[in-house]
């Protein structure tokens, strides 16, 4: 039980200690305009995978075409088969 206690101690004072040294976080800059603050709040989503790159591009335009604030990016990236495809992120 005591060494239960010592060890549980010595796991709170490391932590504790850890937190006291690191680093302040440091302050973003603000965006200039409206659509930088909208992409800097916006978050980027998986949405599919496909053989190329036009149909990436393809998906991506149709989504945009649905919801205008949104955007897209295509990576090249291996799928979960390991195969080479074109993933979608949408971000918003």
């Amino acid at each position: 039980m005591r060494t239960r206690n010592i060890l549980a101690g010595l796991a709170l004072g490391t932590a504790i200690t850890l937190g006291g040294v690191a680093a302040p976080a440091q302050a973003a800059t603000a965006p200039s305009n409206p659509v930088e603050a909208q992409r800097a709040s916006a978050v980027g989503h998986f949405y599919s995978s496909h053989r190329t790159a036009h149909a990436c591009y393809d998906a991506a335009s149709y989504w945009i075409g649905q919801h205008p604030s949104w955007w897209a990016t295509c990576e090249e990236r291996p799928g979960t088969d390991g195969v080479m495809k074109w993933h979608l992120y949408m971000w918003y």
